[in-house]
Formats: structure tokens, C-alpha cells, sequence
């Protein structure tokens, strides 16, 4: 079996290393794919490559109803599911940030109503093109802290964000997948679809 089937049938999972973090302000009227929404003008923020972004999780909280009668089990009633935090990671930005200008608002100015906005993580693959999409509804940050001064040390100033959502969706991303069907390379060679013979006329 050769390795371009291999990848076909068996791929390799993603590495987690190459992503990007938009926070966008609306998405209404929109398809629900990554790249339409940056062609159709939605206004992201997508100023600075974040370090780590961690809390992609989601949990079904259940409640235990006891059956009278019933001592082998405890019935696991599904109620609602639950969201952590998520964590985001980067240098701090010392020009003008919209994003830091945002936590500025809700956090340290606390103006309400709070301005939601929506958080798009995408992972990407070696040619920048997306694989997975996440989208977090309703995000605002509830906490920003920077990284402890050191003079005994030169280790860059590191932020820190943590933002509230309501709810996490995946995403499908934008994949042309009728342009690489049409476009597959085996050994250096593009395959084309053979035309189908024409019958002579009688």
C-alpha cells in the first residue's frame, strides 16, 4: 500500500501547534465556514499570534433520581451541558490592541451591558488551510492577568485572558472538495479523468 493511500485511509492526527484566534462581532447572515467569513467583511480581530489557548471542553452535567425500590442503580438524568473557561496566552502587545481594549471595557471599566463578541479558533494544516473550526458564542473576558516581573530573568512578558461563552460549536470548515478531487497528484503525475470514447456514426 502506497504512502499517498495510506494518508487517504489512515491520516495522521493534526498537529497542535498551527492555529488561529479571530474574535469576531457578528457572524449573522453568514455561512458557517471560516474562510466565507473573512471574505464576506466580518469584523475580526486578528491582531497577534496567541502562544496557547487551552479550555475546549464541554461536559453533560446529569442529576441521580433514586427509584424507590430500586438498590442496584441510581438513575443519570442528562440536565444541561457545562462550558469552561477559555484560556488564552500571548506576548503582551504593547501598541494599540482592540482586543486588550475590549477586556479593558468589560473587566476594568466593568460598562455594562457587556459587549459579547464571537471567538473562532482554527486549526490549520502546512499549507494554512483550515481543518477544524470553533466557534464560541457569546464571549466576553472575565479575567486578564500578566506574567510576574523578574530581573533576574529575560523571559518575555506573557498575558493572559480568560473569556466566558455561552456555548461552543463546531464549525465545518471551507473545503474544496470537488477542486481536490479534480486535482489528485500520484508520484509527481496529476491524474485527469479519461474522456469517454465517442461511437462512430452510421
Amino acid at each position: 500500500m502506497s504512502n499517498f493511500v495510506k494518508n487517504i485511509l489512515f491520516p495522521l492526527p493534526p498537529a497542535a501547534y498551527h492555529f488561529d484566534v479571530r474574535i469576531v462581532d457578528d457572524l449573522s447572515g453568514q455561512p458557517p465556514d471560516f474562510k466565507s467569513m473573512l471574505k464576506t467583511g466580518a469584523k475580526a480581530l486578528s491582531e497577534a499570534g496567541f502562544q496557547e489557548v487551552s479550555g475546549l471542553s464541554a461536559t453533560m452535567t446529569t442529576e441521580p433520581i433514586t427509584e424507590g425500590g430500586e438498590n442496584r442503580f441510581v438513575h443519570q438524568v442528562p440536565t444541561q451541558v457545562s462550558y469552561p473557561n477559555l484560556l488564552l496566552k500571548r506576548g503582551v502587545i504593547t501598541r494599540l490592541s482592540a482586543l486588550n481594549m475590549w477586556c479593558d471595557e468589560c473587566i476594568l471599566q466593568a460598562k455594562f451591558p457587556i459587549k459579547t463578541k464571537i471567538v473562532v479558533l482554527t486549526l490549520l494544516d502546512v499549507n494554512h488551510s483550515p481543518i477544524m473550526v470553533w466557534k464560541f458564542d457569546k464571549a466576553y473576558p472575565v479575567k486578564y492577568e500578566v506574567s510576574g516581573f523578574n530581573a533576574e530573568s529575560n523571559q518575555i512578558l506573557i498575558e493572559n485572558i480568560e473569556i466566558a461563552y455561552q456555548r461552543m460549536e463546531k464549525m465545518p470548515p471551507a473545503v474544496q472538495a470537488a477542486a481536490e478531487t479534480k486535482k489528485v497528484v500520484v508520484k509527481g503525475v496529476k491524474a485527469t479523468t479519461a474522456k469517454k470514447p465517442s461511437l462512430p456514426s452510421t
